[in-house]
């Protein structure tokens, strides 16, 4: 059992990856890992639609909300990702325009399974998914967000909208995708902000020369020991970003040595 909501958490967003809409085994492999927890889900709460995917996970505690991240192989997903044009958001502000297109294409069929959910309602996703999962909360208020390597969402006037929703935000080391969009482009990250450094020590709202500095001799040590490996992610920007790193930090996995 993961020792924390943030592990559970990220632990689910590495299962929305799974592909359920297309795959009875898919679902099966989710309801297996999830049952050794004490959690369970119903074949209504499998949500998939052609821009979003995600499922409703629930046990007499909780109920969690976990949206799929991008898939590299879905031109679909990246479109989505790419379709960055701030769009009004009925609630407040402006968004990304994929993600928006993404939620709004989904919601309908999440929103009537979310009106009698037991426990602690719970919103997360990895990269994508963490995006989607902002927006979720803004329409359907949880007990808290947890975002896995989340981009950027909206603007300053959507980050309000979500004022005083407990919301933790986790950031591998060099992870690209929490680094986009720019702000220059008038995008802002929202949650408490939870660095999780070279070694896998996790640190709330770390000072930012100390994230610089971690980053340039994490970035420094990957490119010697496993950019000239054959198999291996040529970037540590882009290795940073995979779940099951995020997975093994926050169940308290990593070695603590440096990479």
């Amino acid at each position: 059992m993961p020792e924390s909501e943030a592990a559970l958490c990220a632990e689910m967003s590495r299962l929305a990856y799974c592909p359920f809409e297309r795959d009875a085994a898919a679902k099966d492999i989710v309801r297996g890992a999830l049952a050794g927890i004490g959690f369970r889900v119903a074949d209504a709460n499998f949500f998939a639609v052609s821009k979003a995917k995600a499922y409703l996970a629930t046990s007499e505690r909780a109920s969690v909300l976990a949206f799929r991240g991008t898939e590299a192989s879905k031109p679909g997903d990246l479109l989505t990702d790419i379709d960055a044009v701030q769009h009004k958001w009925a609630p407040g502000g402006l968004v990304h325009e994929g993600f928006r297109d993404a939620i709004l294409q989904v919601w309908p069929l999440i929103e009537p399974a979310l009106r009698d959910t037991p426990g602690r309602l719970l919103f997360t996703g990895h990269s994508l998914g963490a995006a989607l999962a902002t927006l979720a909360a803004s329409l359907h208020r949880p007990a808290r967000l947890h975002t896995i390597g989340s981009p950027r969402v909206g603007d300053k006037a959507f980050t309000e909208t979500l004022a005083s929703l407990a919301a933790d935000r986790y950031v591998d080391c060099c992870d690209i995708v929490s680094q986009v969009p720019l702000r220059e482009m008038g995008f802002e990250h929202y949650g408490e902000f939870f660095y999780i450094d070279q070694r896998g020590v996790i640190t709330p709202h770390p000072r930012d020369a100390v994230v610089e500095a971690d980053q340039r001799s994490a970035r420094w040590s990957y490119f010697w020991k496993y950019s000239w490996k054959w198999s291996a992610v040529r970037s540590r920007r882009l290795a940073d970003h995979a779940p099951i790193n995020y997975v093994s930090a926050l169940m308290g996995l990593r070695e603590n040595s440096a990479d």
